[in-house]
C-alpha cells in the first residue's frame, strides 16, 4: 500500500471512531485549532513508523511532503502538545484497534519483555535524566546491562499487540505479567522463564482464569527433560535471538507525570496496541504532491 492510500485509510478509521465515541464534542475556548483531533491522532500514529528516527525527523517529512493533506500544519511544538493532551483518547483508540485486529478465538497469546536503553550507561546517575524512573537491568539474551526500561507485551499469533506495560529495567517480570493478564483477560499465555512461579501461576488461574505456561528455570524441580527440550518446547520464540525484529505502530509509555517504575500496573491495565510491522518496511513515495492540487485529509470520508 502506498503512503497516500495508507494515510487516507488511517484517517478514515480514526475519524469514524472519533465521531462514534465523541458525538457532541464541546468547543474549546480560544482560537480554533489548526488541526482537528482526528488529524492529530493520525499524525501521532504515522510518526511511529520505524522509518523516522526522531520527532524532528518526522516533522521534517510532514512539513515537506504532507502539506497537500495538512495545509495548515501547526508547528512541531504545538503538535507535541496536542498529542500529549490527547493521550487518553489515544489509549482508547489503541484498545479499539487491538480489539478489531486481534483474534479472540486464538488458542494462546505470547507474553514477553524486552529492555530498551534510555541513555548511555556512563551518563546515568541518581540525579540525572530519568532519575527515579529508569534503572539498571540485565539482558539474559544479550549478556549485557542497560540503563533504561523494560517493555512488556502480549501478542497474539498474528502479531497484534493486545496489551502492553512499561517499568524499570530491574523490575520483576511476574508483577508485570499480573498487570498484563489483568488487562488482556485471555485464556492461555506462553511466556519465558522470567514469568515462572507456582504461586503466581496459581494466582493467575484463580483470579483471572488464565493459564500461563511459563518455561521453568533449569534448576527448578519442574525443569523440562532433555527430550522435551529437543522437541523445541523450552522457550517461546524470542525476537532478540536472531529472529526478524518487529516494531509496533505505537510506542507504549507512561505519561510525563507518571512514575515509570510503577507504570506497568497503570498503563498495563489500560494499554492496548496495534499490528506489528517489520523494521525494514519503509514508507513508499508520496504521489499526492506531484498530482497537483490540495487533498486535505479532513475532506476524506469513510467511502474511500
Amino acid at each position: 500500500m502506498d503512503l497516500d492510500s495508507f494515510l487516507v485509510s488511517l484517517y478514515v478509521q480514526i475519524d469514524d471512531w472519533w465521531k462514534a465515541n465523541h458525538p457532541s464534542a464541546t468547543r474549546r475556548p480560544g482560537r480554533p485549532a489548526l488541526l482537528s483531533d482526528s488529524e492529530v491522532l493520525t499524525l501521532a500514529i504515522l510518526a511511529q513508523w520505524p522509518r523516522f528516527r526522531s520527532e524532528r525527523d518526522f516533522w521534517r517529512f510532514a512539513s515537506s511532503h504532507l502539506r497537500p493533506y495538512f495545509p495548515v500544519l501547526c508547528s512541531q511544538g504545538q503538535l507535541n502538545r496536542r498529542v500529549r493532551a490527547l493521550e487518553p483518547e489515544l489509549r482508547l483508540l489503541q484498545g479499539a484497534f487491538a480489539e478489531e485486529l486481534s483474534q479472540s478465538s486464538a488458542v494462546y497469546r505470547v507474553m514477553d519483555t524486552t529492555l530498551i536503553r534510555a541513555i548511555v550507561r556512563v551518563r546515568a546517575s541518581r540525579k540525572g535524566l530519568f532519575a527515579g524512573q529508569a534503572s539498571f537491568g540485565g539482558s539474559a539474551s544479550k549478556t549485557e546491562w542497560v540503563y533504561g526500561f523494560k517493555v512488556a507485551l502480549v501478542v497474539d499469533p498474528e502479531g497484534v499487540i493486545t496489551a502492553f506495560g512499561l517499568a524499570g529495567a530491574a523490575s520483576d517480570e511476574r508483577p508485570i505479567g499480573d498487570a498484563l493478564v489483568a488487562s488482556d483477560r485471555h485464556g492461555v499465555y506462553l511466556a519465558n522463564k522470567g514469568f515462572t512461579g507456582v504461586e503466581w501461576e496459581r494466582l493467575w488461574m484463580e483470579v483471572y482464569g488464565a493459564l500461563v505456561a511459563a518455561a521453568p528455570k533449569n534448576n527448578s524441580h519442574r525443569a523440562w527433560s532433555k527430550a522435551d527440550s529437543a522437541m523445541g518446547l523450552r522457550q517461546t520464540p524470542d525476537h532478540r535471538r536472531g529472529h526478524r525484529p518487529t516494531q509496533g505502530f505505537l510506542l507504549s509509555g507512561a505519561t510525563p507525570s507518571q512514575d515509570v517504575g510503577t507504570s506497568a500496573d497503570a498503563s498495563g491495565r489500560q494499554g492496548r496496541g496495534l499490528h506489528l510491522r517489520p523494521t525494514d518496511q519503509r514508507l513508499p513515495r508520496l504521489t499526492a504532491a506531484s498530482s497537483g492540487g490540495s487533498a486535505r485529509i479532513a475532506h476524506c470520508t469513510s467511502v474511500v
